[in-house]
């Protein structure tokens, strides 16, 4: 369960999720208006689903750590 912890805690998403719901929840109490609660909440929401997107594409042609693998020649 700690490692799940910290895997979570390592991942920009769930990081850039946690703070934006934060943001949300607790923005009347701070002077944010509903209207730039909503713009966070889209702009955070862009980014985890691009991110998202990213990373399946990343995982689509077998790049790993941000770098492509080398491909194997044919023997």
């Amino acid at each position: 369960m700690l490692d799940a912890l910290k895997s979570a805690f390592a991942s920009k998403k769930f990081l850039a999720t946690t703070i934006g719901a934060i943001i949300v929840a607790l923005g009347s109490a701070f002077g944010v208006s509903e209207t730039e609660s909503t713009k966070i909440a889209g702009m955070i929401t862009a980014y985890v689903l691009g991110q998202g997107l990213a990373d399946h594409g990343m995982t689509s042609y077998g790049v790993k750590g941000g770098k492509a693998e080398p491909e194997k020649e044919a023997e």
